[in-house]
């Protein structure tokens, strides 16, 4: 719950709603191919633009 509202207090609700859509891609990696490596990996990715790219480049 807690998680969940710290989003909402940075992204707003429209932010949420994107991040649950864009959950879908992961979700279908993982029953694609029966592991969570995928779904891991472009998590891994989504992160690193997060908390690299749109920071060091002043984006956010």
């Amino acid at each position: 719950m807690t998680f969940g509202l710290i989003h909402v207090s940075l992204l707003g609700i429209a932010g949420v709603i994107t991040m649950c859509a864009w959950a879908i891609v992961p979700t279908a990696l993982r029953l694609r191919f029966d592991s969570l490596s995928g779904a891991w990996f472009v998590h891994q990715l989504n992160n690193i633009w997060g908390y690299i790219v749109v920071v060091a480049f002043g984006l956010g």
